[in-house]
């Protein structure tokens, strides 16, 4: 994949402004040209002050290279700032947002403008051949993260600031109300994921994806404390299938899917094997307190 660098620089030729693309230059300008109708940073006041003079920001490629331009965008961007260039970049280049930091205020600010009827779609929903044409249009390798990955001190940033009481959710509880209403969407056809079947192919690579110490849980068990919290949540009338029983028809489903099924003899060896080896560790740990 070949990534552009480019600059967006003022009727005068004075560099405003250094980004990346893999879109033709002609289209990404009109996409800044766009998005300065409504947008509200630093480059789309400055876009939006030069149509107001019936002029229009210059692109021009400084480069093309090879992968997503993350690293060149970065080093593009600190050489014009170290030399006074007044750019309106609010970020330092790259895939995340290093070098922007809104006030508290600020954010708070931003929140109020979008919540509600004062967000700009509110009420609006995509047509069936619009959201067909973004779907196809982001596929596979037209996805502008296809084939990236952030760097592990990128994820780990991203981690802490989601911890705990920092996370945007953290102490927030959906109302029962809100509860049925996502739940009654999402039932039978109505949900999007109705009658589909994953591919053996794409089954079988989430499967590898998942195994050993790939799985993100792999090596880590609960503390004593988290297993009881579990147990006491599933007790009982707290426990999310207390009081259901599978109608007659499912339970027929069911036995006319399994019948003349067996399972393979690797496998009920393997979870035989399993099985002695959770009783063998269980008594080990009994007669070790006995002592």
């Amino acid at each position: 994949m070949k990534t552009k660098i480019y600059t967006l620089n003022a009727p005068d030729g004075e560099i405003r402004y250094v980004g990346k693309t893999i879109q033709p230059l002609k289209t990404r300008l009109q996409a800044h040209l766009n998005a300065a109708k409504r947008g509200k940073n630093h480059r789309c006041n400055w876009i939006r002050s030069l149509l107001k003079k019936n002029d229009s920001p210059i692109i021009h490629l400084l480069s093309e290279v090879e992968g997503d331009g993350c690293k060149e965008e970065i080093e593009k961007i600190a050489y014009f700032k170290s030399t006074g260039t007044r750019l309106t970049n609010q970020t330092d280049g790259g895939e995340g947002t290093l070098g922007c930091h809104p006030s508290p205020e600020t954010r708070k600010k931003q929140s109020e403008v979008h919540k509600g009827n004062k967000a700009y779609n509110y009420g609006k929903h995509p047509t069936e051949a619009t959201r067909k044409k973004q779907s196809e249009a982001t596929k596979g390798d037209k996805n502008p993260m296809y084939g990236k990955h952030r760097p592990e001190a990128v994820r780990k940033k991203l981690s802490d600031a989601n911890k705990g009481s920092k996370h945007w959710n953290y102490g927030k509880h959906t109302p029962e109300s809100v509860k049925k209403k996502i739940s009654d969407a999402n039932k039978g056809s109505k949900n999007y994921n109705y009658g589909k079947h994953l591919p053996e192919a794409i089954k079988k690579k989430l499967s590898e994806a998942m195994k050993g110490n790939k799985n993100s849980n792999y090596g880590k068990h609960p503390t004593a404390a988290t297993r009881k919290k579990q147990s006491d949540s599933h007790k009982s009338d707290k426990h999310w299938n207390y009081g259901k029983h599978t109608p007659k028809a499912v339970k027929k489903k069911i036995s006319e899917a399994l019948t003349g099924k067996h399972t393979p003899e690797t496998t009920r060896k393997k979870q035989s094997e399993a099985r002695k080896k959770y009783w063998k560790n269980k008594k080990e740990k009994r007669n070790e307190k006995m002592v």
